[in-house]
């Protein structure tokens, strides 16, 4: 995980300074301001690296330094926005095999969103996950307290090179409890989560089925890399959003 505390760099000086002259009073403000700063992702690489151009590289400091500034009140909040790692002890074999095979059956459900990712919304499993007193306090244990709304998107991965390109989430997934429900037909080499620390180099979060990371997704930036030939995941995100804070 992310050190709270890094020294000051010119980009972070000049994405507070864009922050102090747009003025942001109410949702409407922050949102625009996000946006802005999300429009030079488009120029990150998909494999996991950063930009060779120097230009470009600064171009995506000063966003990312932006997009943190936008949140920085929030609880622990660190340079690669991890907050836990790990297998929830309340999550057991057979519910997850439960999720697993619900999964499956609802494959068929799933529309192309963007790079190869499927996506469909979850069934009876999924939603009993979503709406457990064990996951919302897992995430209230790091967060604090959240709002009413939430959200579980079931990701289906199944050829070659799909993957998501750097982003950061939507307001629903502020932050995101990311679960692997299965991964198979991979070597040495593997499609990850990778996560663009303040300043740093990429980070992969490496996961086997049945863990999660729990991170904050809208103002961290975060990818897929592409999976290689045989390669399939099943992955759901779980969305929460905390209170006190500009929400669409």
């Amino acid at each position: 995980m992310g050190d709270m505390a890094h020294p000051v760099s010119r980009e972070r000086a000049l994405a507070a300074k864009l922050i102090e002259s747009l003025g942001i009073a109410t949702a409407g403000d922050h949102f625009a301001a996000k946006e802005f700063f999300e429009l030079t992702l488009a120029a990150m690489p998909a494999d996991g690296s950063l930009p060779t151009d120097s230009a470009q590289l600064t171009g995506i400091r000063v966003a990312q330094e932006g997009l943190h500034q936008l949140r920085k009140h929030r609880r622990g909040l660190t340079e690669d926005g991890v907050l836990w790692i790990g297998r929830p002890d309340f999550l057991s074999d057979d519910w997850l095999q439960d999720i697993r095979e619900e999964l499956e059956s609802r494959r068929p459900l799933a529309f192309e969103h963007r790079m190869g990712q499927f996506l469909c919304a979850g069934g009876e499993a999924v939603t009993r996950l979503l709406e457990s007193k064990e996951l919302r306090g897992l995430v209230e244990s790091f967060v604090g307290p959240l709002t009413s709304k939430r959200q579980a998107s079931c990701l289906y991965y199944d050829r070659e090179g799909a993957c998501i390109r750097p982003h950061v989430d939507t307001d629903l997934f502020c932050v995101n409890a990311n679960l692997i429900v299965e991964h198979t037909g991979y070597t040495e080499r593997r499609s990850q989560l990778i996560v663009y620390p303040q300043g740093g180099q990429p980070r992969p979060v490496v996961l086997s089925p049945g863990e999660l990371v729990l991170f904050y997704a809208d103002c961290v930036v975060h990818a897929r890399t592409p999976l290689m030939a045989c390669e399939r995941m099943r992955v759901i995100s779980f969305g929460f959003q905390p209170e006190n804070e500009f929400h669409k």
